[in-house]
């Protein structure tokens, strides 16, 4: 009598359709929402004034049903409200609704994406599986934080991973260097490892491939490929931030985010600009990376820089495959994090820290660097480059950096 998948056959219109792409502006406005469902089975059921589907969860109460949001196109604002107010209640029967186009996306329908090369560089070494731990370590228990690094073995590791050393958070932490397409050496590993304090341990993965299309891999993330991802699940801790290897921390870092999500699920640190010859902080950014519904990025939801960013990955699961997926008709195909935050800003709760102890250096060939530079100010960008500029301010202070 009662057919599972949980989803109702009607859910999945338009996703195994040739005629009709997930992405289209018709699907994404008219979003079908489904019903997940542990240990419960279900079935389509006419119902409603509408003409609707309206999806059943058998539980021990009895039935219970959910209008599917397949009527008059219900503006967006709605949908959530209804949602919401849904979810509350079915979360006491182990059942919530779930947009289906977040859950059955797929990376096929990702359109202009970066022409991957047309030969396939050549391997950059034999595989690697590198571990610098304490004597006599149980790494079965669970560390205190968890730290994943995507590099590419440049020599700015060895900062990135100092700052993670240098923690004032007390307890373990584990730290992942996952490299997809190594341009440095091991050595740089073997160098930074050497000043590793107890307590603090390090988990090196080089598959001996890349999983990025940019290198000839399957994935279509350019920007590590499916690294952030892996590494997340592999981490030994519910609570994981995320560290470029060109960038770091203040010793506060971890310790503040750990308190942010105290009763959250997620948490975001503001950060500096760093000028990339002198490594000295600029300015905090009070443009671009400032949490949601805020900044420059107002209009589209905000933004947080993964460098600034750490998750309780049991509550954020359905956030982590997002790592390896960009926007769609992605200039860079490195756009991946801005997926990640909009769906932590959509479906989880988050907290920000109030503090600037991230540093992200400035990069001059980006695109936004010009726009950057209008926000900062020349002197305060040559000041940091040690350029002498005649002004009554006073000198700025290192603050932070390596």
């Amino acid at each position: 009598m009662f057919n599972p998948p949980a989803f109702p056959d009607s859910a999945l219109r338009g996703l195994d359709r040739g005629d009709r792409s997930p992405y289209s502006d018709e699907a994404l406005l008219d979003q079908r929402v489904g019903i997940r469902s542990c240990r419960r089975q279900c079935e389509n059921l006419p119902v409603g004034p509408w003409g609707s589907q309206c999806a059943a969860i058998r539980s021990d109460v009895g039935w219970i049903s959910v209008i599917h949001n397949e009527v008059c196109h219900l503006q967006m604002s709605w949908k959530h409200r209804v949602a919401g107010v849904a979810n509350r209640f079915l979360t006491r029967l182990g059942g919530e609704l779930v947009d289906i186009d977040e859950v059955w996306r797929p990376t096929s329908f990702l359109r202009r994406q970066p022409q991957p090369p047309a030969e396939p560089p050549a391997s950059a070494g034999a595989p690697l599986l590198r571990v610098w731990k304490d004597d006599g370590d149980l790494r079965q228990m669970p560390f205190d934080f968890s730290v994943v690094i995507p590099s590419t073995l440049r020599s700015s590791l060895v900062d990135a991973l100092q700052s993670v050393f240098d923690q004032d958070l007390p307890g373990r932490i584990q730290i992942l260097v996952g490299i997809d397409f190594p341009i440095g050496d091991v050595e740089i590993l073997e160098h930074a490892c050497l000043k590793r304090p107890r307590n603090r341990e390090v988990f090196a993965f080089w598959p001996g491939y890349s999983t990025s299309v940019r290198h000839g891999g399957l994935h279509p993330s350019w920007d590590g490929g499916v690294m952030r991802t892996v590494l997340s699940y592999l981490a030994n801790s519910r609570q994981v931030a995320y560290l470029d290897d060109d960038n770091w921390w203040a010793p506060q870092h971890l310790s503040s985010l750990q308190a942010a999500l105290a009763g959250c699920q997620w948490a975001w640190a503001k950060r500096w600009f760093v000028h990339p010859e002198s490594r000295r902080p600029v300015c905090i950014d009070e443009w671009e990376s400032v949490g949601p519904d805020l900044g420059i990025y107002a209009p589209v939801g905000g933004f947080v820089d993964p460098s600034c960013l750490a998750i309780d990955k049991i509550a954020c699961e359905a956030v982590l495959r997002w790592w390896s997926i960009p926007l769609r008709d992605s200039g860079l195909a490195m756009d991946a994090d801005r997926n990640v935050f909009r769906i932590l800003r959509q479906y989880f709760r988050g907290r920000g820290t109030g503090r600037a102890t991230a540093y992200y250096v400035l990069d001059r060939d980006q695109a936004s660097h010009p726009q950057r530079l209008a926000n900062i100010g020349k002197e305060a960008y040559e000041r940091a480059a040690g350029i002498h500029v005649a002004t009554d301010e006073p000198e700025a202070k290192q603050i932070g950096a390596p």
